[in-house]
């Protein structure tokens, strides 16, 4: 049992595996260059990330049926409420 939390043994052993072959580059005439991307504005990022998921694109068409319909309703009771009072004049 305790073989298995002994540390490991640093040793002074000069290890002769590498030549130096091992430390050329493979591209030697070629550019190493990253990637360009087409700048992108931060809410185009956002957005591009949040159509990904499909679980938020769902949350978000729930919430605006939810907030369409208060507004419908509310501007309907308000609509018949002016109504009824212009009739009882």
């Amino acid at each position: 049992m305790s073989e298995l939390y002994q540390k490991p043994v640093l040793t002074n052993e000069v290890v002769d595996d590498f030549s130096a072959d091992d430390f050329v580059f493979v591209q030697r005439d070629e550019k190493l260059v990253d990637k360009t991307y087409q700048a992108t504005s931060y809410l185009k990022d956002v957005w591009s990330h949040f159509k990904k998921n499909k679980g938020a694109l769902i949350g978000l068409v729930i919430i605006v049926v939810i907030i369409l319909t208060i507004l419908i309703t509310s501007l309907s009771i308000l609509l018949s409420l002016f109504f009824w009072l212009s009739s009882v004049r």
